[in-house]
């Protein structure tokens, strides 16, 4: 069971992160790159999550 609560958990604390750095986003290519590989990472782990929680039922 926590092979989805773990990735789970990570999801949340990331999502909340980036809606952080959006919050105090500022005009950089730096910073664009950083949300862009944050929007990946989020991504891959709320749909790993989900397979994870589906594959349990």
């Amino acid at each position: 069971m926590a092979c989805f609560l773990v990735p789970t958990a990570e999801a949340v604390i990331t999502t909340i992160a980036k809606k952080n750095v959006d919050k105090h986003k500022k005009e950089g290519s730096e910073q664009n790159i950083f949300i862009s590989k944050m929007n990946w990472l989020n991504n891959m782990l709320w749909g790993g999550s989900a397979l994870l929680a589906f594959e349990h039922i």
